[in-house]
């Protein structure tokens, strides 16, 4: 969603593939994202679409679940970085094993399955994106 009177004129894929690329600032915005207070000017722009028979909420439920994987200098600096070392941290007071893995914490084996059932690819880059989304 664009910021209030600020409509994005380029809604090609590839304008939203350039926005998503800036990571932090895309999951800043949709972490911050309140949806109980969207601007008339995203709706006006988003009426259009919900009118097109293709955009369905079965076709958007057939898609892959991630739009584009996370590079993975972003996936090493958020899960070693930021996330391990918040969990190491006395402080925190979560006692840990060493060598854990943190998508054994964060992920089980039938999350998994049906994540894969939805279309995500095996593989561990689409398991730390899913896992990165959720």
């Amino acid at each position: 969603m664009s910021p209030a009177g600020k409509i994005a004129k380029d809604r090609r894929w590839k304008a939203g593939k350039n926005r998503m690329a800036k990571v932090d600032a895309f999951l800043e915005s949709l972490i911050t994202f309140n949806k109980e207070k969207i601007d008339q000017s995203n709706i006006d722009t988003l009426k259009p679409y919900l009118k097109n028979n293709k955009f369905s909420e079965k076709c958007i439920k057939s898609k892959p679940i991630a739009a584009g994987p996370f590079s993975k200098r972003y996936r090493t600096e958020l899960i070693e970085e930021k996330w391990m070392l918040y969990l190491k941290d006395p402080t925190t007071g979560l006692p840990m094993s060493e060598n854990i893995d943190l998508l054994d914490i964060l992920t089980n084996s039938a999350g998994i399955a049906q994540w894969n059932n939805k279309g995500l690819p095996t593989g561990c880059v689409s398991l730390e994106d899913a896992t990165i989304v959720s």
